[in-house]
């Protein structure tokens, strides 16, 4: 884009120019003794007259440089391998998370004894009235466990307790089963239609914190001198990552080349 708006000068002036790159290939960062390089270092130098680049402005290139208003604004993004896609061999798991399945399996064993200890205890069923009613399961704890889960797999139950506080716990693990069930069939429903990918992280910070993947930048750019100057402690891990591994690479063709093959 910058090449192609100098291409037009001849169109305003009668001004020649030539488009050189840096002799280092860098874009310009201060070192420790105070000198910079790339190709701040040959405007300073009087090397070149201009630099015309998708160029970052920061205020130490401020001090030695004069800048013109911004023609075009960018971003920067972590850009990590493609990881693939997840196995799909527990993909039935993934639509809640551990402490959600460990509730459910926790509630379905609190339940039954529950169901156990009204139709054991309550008045409703005396000893007599035990002894002749027709589903004599519901006074077996065992019993009451295989009804919940029939009624979790939505297969029903002919268990139907007479007493009131034994049909409102069945009645409240019925509308259990229907809340958990619907919820699990449309988000499994999701996963199965888009496609997973499982990322070590997912922003700045989560990078820092894993130690499985390594991280750098192009030497020399405003990034550097961002991590490298700042005062923050998020942006001082992500230096002192970059320094301790040595990851600051030439240009953009040996860092994607880094990504794809990974750091040594």
């Amino acid at each position: 884009m910058v090449v192609k708006r100098l291409e037009r000068f001849p169109e305003f002036t009668s001004i020649e120019y030539e488009v050189n790159e840096p002799k280092d290939g860098k874009w310009g960062m201060e070192l420790s003794d105070g000198t910079w390089d790339g190709m701040i270092a040959e405007l300073i130098n009087g090397t070149h007259d201009l630099a015309a680049s998708v160029f970052a402005v920061n205020v130490e290139r401020r001090k030695v440089l004069d800048f013109t208003s911004g023609v075009f604004q960018d971003q920067s993004v972590i850009v990590v391998k493609d990881p693939g896609e997840e196995s799909k061999a527990l993909l039935y798991l993934k639509p809640y998370r551990w402490p959600v399945w460990i509730g459910i399996v926790a509630a379905g064993f609190i339940v039954g004894p529950i169901q156990w200890a009204f139709a054991r205890i309550t008045p409703f069923y005396d000893k007599a009235f035990r002894d002749k009613h027709r589903n004599k399961e519901l006074f077996d704890v065992r019993c009451c466990w295989w009804q919940l889960y029939g009624v979790f797999l939505s297969q029903g139950t002919y268990l139907l307790p007479t007493s009131q506080s034994g049909r409102c716990v069945l009645a409240f693990w019925f509308l259990f089963c229907i809340v958990v069930v619907a919820t699990y069939t449309g988000n499994l429903i999701s996963f199965l239609a888009v496609r997973t990918v499982d990322l070590k992280f997912r922003n700045m910070a989560e990078m820092v914190e894993q130690t499985d993947m390594q991280w750098g930048t192009i030497t020399s750019t405003a990034l550097v001198m961002l991590f490298k100057n700042s005062k923050l402690d998020l942006y001082k891990k992500v230096w002192a990552g970059m320094e301790n591994s040595d990851s600051l690479f030439q240009d953009y063709d040996d860092a994607v080349n880094k990504v794809k093959t990974g750091l040594d």
